[in-house]
This record gives structure tokens, C-alpha cells and sequence, in this order.
């Protein structure tokens, strides 16, 4: 029982030195995945979707 103590108070204490050394890095990378993005700016409206293609041009030759 005693083993089974040390590994994982050794897992615990490897864990929180990593977070502690790595905290910056590890809350841009939070940020970046979860936190929501704002849309592209654009000076024109988006087209309008068509479900239908438009009928061709007909030619005269």
C-alpha cells in the first residue's frame, strides 16, 4: 500500500511542477481552443446561396 502512495503522490507532484512550470503556455493553448473567435471582418456582403444552378447563356453560333 505504501508503494501505491508514493507512485501516485509522485504522479501528483510531477503533474503540478509541470503546470506550475508551464502555466503561461498552457492557458494561451485553453484560450486559443476554446474561447470563441470572432468572424473575419468584410467589406461586402456574403453571396447569397443557390440550390439551383442559373440557366445558361444561349449562343448564336
Amino acid at each position: 500500500m505504501l508503494i501505491v502512495f508514493l507512485i501516485l503522490l509522485c504522479l501528483v507532484l510531477w503533474t503540478s511542477i509541470y503546470a506550475m512550470y508551464f502555466r503561461k503556455e498552457i492557458v494561451a493553448w485553453f484560450a486559443n481552443r476554446f474561447e470563441k473567435d470572432e468572424p473575419p471582418a468584410s467589406d461586402e456582403p456574403p453571396e447569397p446561396i443557390r440550390y439551383k444552378p442559373e440557366p445558361e447563356a444561349k449562343s448564336d453560333g
